[in-house]
């Protein structure tokens, strides 16, 4: 049996909830789509969306690295509560934009490069796009098959840890859509070896 006088809720807390207090207003919920260079930077945007009173504008902070999917929350702009509590938070899912060039896999980028057929039979160097509007060369092998997929560590997107991802470069044969009489001699003696 427990003491006299304690409440029948446990804790000693009343009815409103465990710290005594009116109860807090409800989450509301919207989405926002970001681009791919505020997910590398970060940066704010001024949302605006039908609150319970009306109308509310507020600026939202993105943070460096965020996810698709994933919910940021503003304290205070929910629902107000009905016994005269603290408001409800704002939960903002994030959605990342399509990009033109990059596609995005978690923490990792993707994107397609073509390359000219003889560089990938007798190896040498690619112009590869990467995030900030820079390009980076890439070495290629000898004998690189069509499609190979290769990495560019640290070119990916801020992770939640600091580090970044990985950008992956899928390479792709690049026929040229014209050719001399020189060059179709020389696909057809390389016809003839059986290659």
């Amino acid at each position: 049996r427990g003491p006299r006088g304690g409440s029948p809720f446990g804790g000693g807390g009343g009815p409103f909830g465990g710290g005594g207090g009116p109860m807090k207003g409800g989450d509301l919920e919207t989405e926002m789509t970001v681009s791919l260079e505020e997910v590398l930077a970060g940066g704010k945007r001024r949302l605006s969306l039908q609150g319970p009173g009306g109308v509310i504008s507020l600026d939202v902070t993105i943070p460096k690295g965020v996810a698709s999917g994933q919910k940021l929350r503003v304290s205070g702009k929910g629902q107000p509560s009905p016994m005269g509590g603290p408001a409800g938070d704002l939960l903002i899912r994030v959605q990342i934009a399509t990009h033109d060039l990059f596609r995005v896999d978690g923490e990792d980028l993707a994107v397609s490069v073509a390359v000219p057929v003889t560089t990938l039979v007798l190896g040498g160097s690619a112009e590869v796009p990467v995030p900030g509007g820079s390009q980076r060369a890439l070495k290629i092998a000898p004998g690189t098959p069509n499609g190979t997929r290769m990495r560019i560590r640290g070119f990916g997107l801020p992770g939640r840890n600091g580090a970044r991802g990985d950008l992956y470069v899928e390479l792709g044969a690049s026929l040229p859509e014209t050719l001399s009489e020189e060059q179709k001699g020389l696909f057809e003696k390389l016809q003839e070896t059986g290659a």
